[in-house]
């Protein structure tokens, strides 16, 4: 549709150009389809920007001690001038020299989220000129090895066409107490992966972080000879939907999240009143369907009341991903077509309309004669 929209609107004003022998309206013609241009990839982007999570480990970590900096004093010549713009004479004024201070910095290097400039510690002090002082004392807040977590963004086809993978029989407004995505980073490095289990404590999230860090380590890449590559590219989350929530609910939180990220492994389930697992849902995009149908029936009937069953569930959920899972390529869906949204269609035929307008009003006021 943009394309005929914009054919028509560069016929107008070339057939206008041509009749009032005005170079305006091509102008405005390379004005206004350079504009349609940029809208167009913003739009396309914003329907198909997504982000997924990595995992990885702290590789380095590097104190720069604070230090001052001496800027010497500086002469500037002066010289003053006749009417006729002859040298009278000259001064000299200087700029007093004076120190500056460069405060201590303090960086971290992940394998998945590259380098972080560190100034507030996990147990809330910050990183100043009095503390941290010393690499060492980073390294006992970031030992190297510690798993990390970063977002990164995609192109992601399928969020702009999920309609035709959704569960149609869902109505999300029906599910209104739905968790959003995971959003929060803290620590510079930490994503929380579990989530409705409040009960639980770090160490739950600490062992899923090590599992989704070891599912990820950098091995060689066997298709790009030279180069590294994570070895599993699959990011686990545990989602509990709430106490004794029936199993739609698991398809209504497949909806609200279309799927996942391409490299999410998404454990739903419900709990009743002693944390017993009621139903459990995995979702991912792997095509493989085994080892999610094992993490289900293992799931279903399990209590997970302290960080010992859970950390049991993450052990034993990670050893079927590693086994059955195998990131589906997302270059697979290509063949989806994107169109424009009707918002940014009327956007662009507005400009086109304005752009018509100014270049009639420019030409028959002559204003550039």
């Amino acid at each position: 549709m943009l394309a005929p929209i914009s054919i028509v609107f560069a016929v107008i004003l070339a057939a206008y150009g041509i009749w009032r022998k005005s170079w305006v309206p091509f102008i405005a013609i390379a004005v206004g389809l350079l504009i349609a241009l940029i809208s167009y990839n913003i739009n396309i982007s914003m329907q198909t920007s997504d982000i997924e999570m990595w995992s990885g480990t702290v590789t380095k970590a590097e104190h720069k001690e604070e230090w001052d900096e001496w800027h010497p004093p500086v002469d500037t010549t002066h010289y003053t001038y006749d009417d006729e713009g002859n040298i009278t004479g000259s001064y000299v004024t200087t700029t007093p020299g004076y120190w500056e201070h460069h405060p201590a910095e303090n960086y971290i290097w992940t394998s998945d989220g590259g380098s972080f400039s560190i100034s507030l510690l996990s147990d809330g002090k910050r990183a100043n000129d009095t503390y941290i002082n010393t690499t060492e004392e980073l390294i006992s807040y970031y030992p190297i090895g510690m798993p990390s977590a970063s977002y990164h963004t995609y192109e992601n086809r399928v969020k702009a066409s999920y309609s035709i993978y959704k569960h149609n029989d869902i109505n999300e407004d029906d599910y209104p107490d739905l968790p959003d995505y995971p959003s929060n980073i803290s620590n510079y490095i930490h994503i929380d992966r579990i989530t409705g289990m409040p009960w639980l404590t770090y160490n739950s999230e600490k062992r899923l972080m090590e599992v989704n860090a070891y599912m990820n380590r950098m091995i060689d890449d066997e298709e790009n000879p030279g180069k590294m590559r994570a070895w599993k590219q699959a990011n686990l989350q545990f989602v509990n939907v709430g106490e004794n929530k029936p199993y739609e609910y698991g398809f209504a939180l497949q909806n609200k999240w279309r799927n996942g990220a391409k490299n999410d492994i998404i454990v739903s389930y419900s709990l009743d009143s002693n944390n017993k697992v009621l139903w459990c849902l995995p979702f991912s995009w792997s095509e493989m369907e085994t080892f999610k149908i094992e993490i289900r029936d293992y799931m279903i009937n399990k209590t997970i009341n302290n960080d010992d069953e859970m950390i049991e569930v993450i052990n034993y959920t990670s050893e079927r991903i590693i086994d059955g899972f195998v990131r589906k390529q997302f270059r697979d869906f290509n063949y989806l077509k994107v169109e424009v949204t009707t918002g940014c269609m009327i956007w662009i035929f507005i400009m086109y309309l304005i752009m018509i307008g100014i270049s009639i009003y420019v030409r028959e006021n002559e204003i550039f004669s």
